[in-house]
């Protein structure tokens, strides 16, 4: 042991250099010793593993970090490379470890730069890109010349879409360490950002061939020439395919500690080599060492097809922005007819938390093209495929959606070509499992293509189109006009007996305040489609909305137990439970003491598969704050906000722990930066309106109406802002700019082209309950009765609880109007909290005293009701 330690510092010196195979060769005879790891000291334990996983030892690497834990947990060392196997719940356990003590006690400035660097990377995983910021800064400023602080700082630019920056770092990363994984990683993610993969092939082609000694950049070598093969024509990819055998023949020179999970991954390699070359033999061979789902489909297709082609249709790979994943597939596409857009130009145009199809598709008849919605199914596929016509696919989960772009298909293995904008190269999905998951109504997919073309493409026969058409027209009526817009609509459709048509049904019945109806439908669709997600979304809804826990908790028990589904797509072997649902069946497990420790446990499930979803952690923060650990409810109402920058609730809430804390100015700063970088973007007007509400909660009056003004400033045609003004300088008594907002109002309404003359009216059937009351607080003079009437349901609900307003508000509001029930219950009772409905009654009364007089009610005299967060 003491002629090993003596080696220690020749294995860093040479480890450091990326001389990995020269280290083992240095310290073989320890590898195969059963007494490895005793006597050794925390650091020596740390080059072991830190070593062996550089040599596909990745088990062996785990069990010398382990025993390095148990020996010294709290060595500078041991807390930094072994925090992966500390953490718990994962991600989220490593920054709380670091929130808790977030100073590496060491000498060492490398150790330090990289301990500040890999945290940096971990906050800008969950977006928190504040604090990456600051501690990226804090790593550069250690003056280490270690490539890990620069590839690092290339990952946390990469994430914010920041790409030539991005490069700048990755590059300088090779340059200080060439051949270290990391490094070379960041050269592959920065270059294919860019669409500059060949240059970093290059780069990595001339280090391993030059006696490059890391199995890890050789997979990662394999890996972009297989990408990059992807644009070549059948002699050329099977060039390829022989560059990745040969390269595949130095592996176990590389990796001599090789275990099951690294052969794995060179045998996935494999496959893909051996795909692009069109050797079903191989990959029927191949698929058995994998045994996995979806190789194991392919192996029978190949079977059933062997001469089947393969199709890649012309495109334009595009890498997506965040939240910009439709636009991006559109732009990938329309190369295929000549065309071109920018994909900040569309984002610009039409995304806000996403993309609603409807918008596209309005984009697409106002740009000289044609936009057809479909279901998903391998008839359908195959027939654009065949004529030449790539398409968008949607993939559809309990709580989000992502767009792809179909750009061609594999008709031996019996899949399509997917182009993921999140990711580089292309992925595989099985053609006829297309609906898995969501039949009847879905995978929603939509063909574009120029109108020129119309008269030739007109003629392909799509699955559903009708049914998916009326979809999304559904939703567009309903955002646009009303509910009951939508339902006119939908009646006239003849599908109501589709499973569509019932879907839409029990959505407008739920819309209008028939929760129990639209329920019982949801279910009965689900009972015959139970793998549908939107069903099973609509269920889950409907139950949540109904209010009724036991039968929520039976449903969601159901789901999250149950066992995991084989996988249909390319490195998805398993579907398992969605963590938020995890993450909801915790929320309601933590309601009751004896169940409290099953909430910890499903929470902590919940952690680890979905690290980077925010109703995770905001779960975890609300389960925190229940047992009074406000400061421990800190972190995971933070990381929510950043994950759903765009959430309201998410940044109230951590706001609101931030309150209580006493750092209520850091809590105004934060909301006031989010309002600003939202501040010219489409439909968002939320952050300024929860800025004001907020710094009117918190006592800050004053500074609550200089954000108003600036909002307004910023956001001149946002009409909903304006409507909030006006109810907002009401209450103040700013009749002035009161009435400046109400100009804006009717300037929303015009630009809307709604069918009713009046605004009230208007209002009332489009179901804007904020520009409605800002518009009666501003034009009382002129309408007495409508005013009084609005005041008489305000006063219902404020002094007999919401329950005795819900008949007037279903029957006379939601049954006639359209208006949503649910909705319209939210936005009474946020009236109530926020102080709005004293204000208004006490407007409303003075008006009819005095109609002059009617603005001197404001809410000077009036107490402000405080968040239920706030003591």
């Amino acid at each position: 042991m003491a002629e090993l330690r003596q080696l220690a510092q020749r294995v860093r010196d040479l480890y450091e250099a990326a001389r990995f195979v020269d280290a083992f060769r240095l310290t073989e005879p320890h590898w195969s010793s059963p007494s490895l790891a005793e006597g050794m000291a925390p650091e020596e334990l740390v080059l072991a593993g830190r070593l062996s996983s550089r040599l596909g030892g990745v088990r062996v690497a785990g069990a010398l970090f382990r025993q390095a834990l148990e020996t010294a947990p709290d060595h500078p060392a041991v807390r930094y490379f072994c925090r992966g196997v500390r953490a718990k719940a994962g991600l989220f356990s490593e920054l709380e470890d670091f929130v808790s003590r977030p100073e590496l006690e060491t000498d060492d400035a490398d150790l330090r730069a990289s301990w500040l660097a890999s945290h940096a990377s971990a906050f800008a995983m969950v977006r928190d890109f504040e604090r990456a910021a600051a501690l990226i800064e804090r790593a550069h400023h250690e003056d280490t010349n270690a490539g890990w602080v620069d590839s690092c700082h290339c990952e946390i630019l990469s994430r914010q879409d920041r790409r030539e920056e991005a490069l700048f770092h990755a590059r300088r990363a090779w340059e200080r360490q060439p051949g270290m994984p990391y490094s070379a990683s960041a050269l592959l993610e920065a270059h294919n950002n860019l669409n500059r993969g060949a240059e970093a092939l290059e780069i990595l082609r001339g280090w391993v061939g030059g006696g490059g000694q890391s199995f890890d950049v050789l997979l990662m070598l394999i890996s972009q020439v297989l990408h990059e093969s992807e644009k070549l024509d059948l002699a050329g990819r099977r060039q390829a395919a022989d560059e990745v055998r040969a390269l595949a023949a130095r592996f176990d020179s590389l990796a001599p500690l090789s275990d099951r999970l690294t052969r794995r991954a060179l045998n996935a390699q494999l496959m893909e080599a051996a795909r692009i070359s069109g050797d079903h033999m191989r990959m029927r061979e191949l698929a058995v060492d994998l045994d996995s789902a979806f190789y194991n489909a392919v192996a029978a297709n190949i079977e059933r097809n062997p001469e089947g082609r393969r199709v890649i249709l012309p495109h334009e790979p595009v890498r997506q922005d965040h939240n910009t994943c439709l636009p991006a597939s559109v732009c990938t596409l329309l190369p295929a007819f000549g065309r071109g857009a920018q994909q900040s130009d569309l984002a610009r145009e039409l995304t806000f938390e996403g993309t609603p199809s409807w918008r596209v598709a309005q984009w697409a008849a106002n740009n000289g093209m044609k936009l057809r919605h479909f279901h998903g199914d391998a008839a359908s596929m195959k027939r654009l495929i065949e004529a030449g016509v790539p398409f968008i696919l949607g993939l559809e989960s309990l709580n989000s959606a992502h767009a792809t772009a179909v750009i061609g298909a594999d008709f031996a293995m019996g899949t399509v070509l997917i182009h993921d904008p999140g990711r580089p190269g292309l992925g595989e999905m099985l053609m006829e499992h297309a609906g898995m998951g969501e039949a009847p109504l879905g995978p929603r997919c939509a063909a574009i293509y120029p109108l020129e073309r119309a008269a030739q493409l007109d003629t392909i026969e799509l699955n559903d189109e009708q049914g998916a058409t009326v979809l999304q027209e559904f939703f567009r009526v309903r955002e646009q006009q009303s509910v009951a817009a939508a339902v006119e609509y939908l009646t006239g459709t003849g599908l109501s007996e589709t499973p569509v048509g019932q879907y839409l049904q029990a959505i407008a019945l739920g819309a209008q305040g028939h929760s129990g109806e639209s329920l019982e439908r949801m279910r009965a669709l689900f009972a015959r489609w139970p793998d549908c997600v939107l069903l099973q979304r609509g269920v889950i809804t409907g139950t949540t909305a109904m209010g009724n826990t036991g039968v929520l908790r039976e449903t969601l028990h159901s789901i999250v137990t149950r066992e995991p589904l084989p996988g249909t797509s390319l490195g998805r072997d398993y579907i398992y439970a969605a963590p938020h649902l995890l993450a909801r069946y915790a929320d309601i497990l933590r309601r009751s003491a004896t169940s409290l420790g099953d909430a910890r446990r499903f929470i902590q499930r919940a952690l680890r598969r979905g690290p980077f979803e925010a109703e995770v952690y905001s779960v975890l923060g609300e389960m925190r704050w229940q047992t009074g650990e406000f400061a421990q409810a800190e972190l995971p109402f933070r990381i929510a906000a950043c994950l759903h920058y765009e959430s309201d609730g998410c940044a109230r809430a951590y706001a609101d722990v931030l309150h209580k804390l006493g750092r209520e100015r850091e809590a105004m700063d934060w909301l006031a930066r989010r309002a600003r970088y939202f501040a010219t973007k489409l439909d968002a007007h939320g952050p300024w309106r929860l800025l004001v509400d907020t710094l009117e909660d918190y006592g800050f009056p004053t500074e609550a109406l200089a954000e108003l003004g600036e909002g307004l400033a910023l956001r001149p045609e946002d009409g909903e802002l304006a409507a909030f003004a006006a109810v907002v300088y009401s209450r103040y008594a700013r009749n002035a700019e009161a009435d400046g907002a109400f100009t804006a109002i009717h300037w929303f309404l015009r630009t809307r082209n709604l069918p009713h003359a009046e605004p009230a009216v208007t209002l009332v059937t489009l179901g804007s309950f904020e520009i409605l009351f800002g518009l009666a607080l501003v034009s009382a003079r002129r309408r007495r009765a409508f005013v009084l009437e609005l005041a008489a349901l305000l006063l219902s609900v404020y002094t007999l609880g919401l329950a005795l307003a819900r008949p007037y508000l279903r029957d006379h509001w939601c049954g006639c109007t359209g208006v949503s029930f649910i909705d319209g219950q939210s936005a009474l009772w946020a009236i109530v909290r926020n102080g709005v409905l004293i204000a208004f009654c006490l407007f409303a009364a003075g008006f009819a005293r005095r109609p002059a007089d009617s603005c001197r009610y404001g809410p000077t005299a009036v107490e402000v009701p405080q968040s239920p967060r706030i003591q």
